[in-house]
């Protein structure tokens, strides 16, 4: 990863957490649309990806995603709720889910 602030890094490896609970090569059950740890559009993130040198299968592709958002949308949440393609407020929980994850983290291991 780029970064090395633990709040990045635990917000990083939340996502990926939530997304496939670290396995690498978990099935999204959507006919290998989305790849990886990141759950990974490659329809739209793969171009992205290939420039940056980044594998899909990887925890950077977590950061690269997430940063590349984050400019565009300018908070946190928004951003990450792009990044799930949360559409709904029923869904939000998500997305505080991968905040408590990282809290928690920061928390244990500061």
């Amino acid at each position: 990863m780029q970064s090395k602030a633990p709040e990045d890094v635990y917000l990083f490896l939340a996502l990926a957490f939530t997304e496939s609970s670290f396995d690498y090569y978990v099935d999204h059950r959507d006919n290998g649309a989305t790849v990886g740890p990141c759950g990974t559009v490659l329809y739209y993130w793969e171009d992205f990806l290939k420039e940056q040198d980044i594998s899909p299968y990887s925890i950077r592709s977590c950061e690269a995603i997430y940063n590349n958002l984050l400019d565009r949308y300018k908070t946190p949440y928004l951003a990450l709720k792009k990044y799930k393609g949360i559409e709904s407020k029923e869904k939000e929980w998500i997305i505080r889910k991968v905040f408590k994850i990282q809290k928690e983290l920061l928390r244990k291991y500061k």
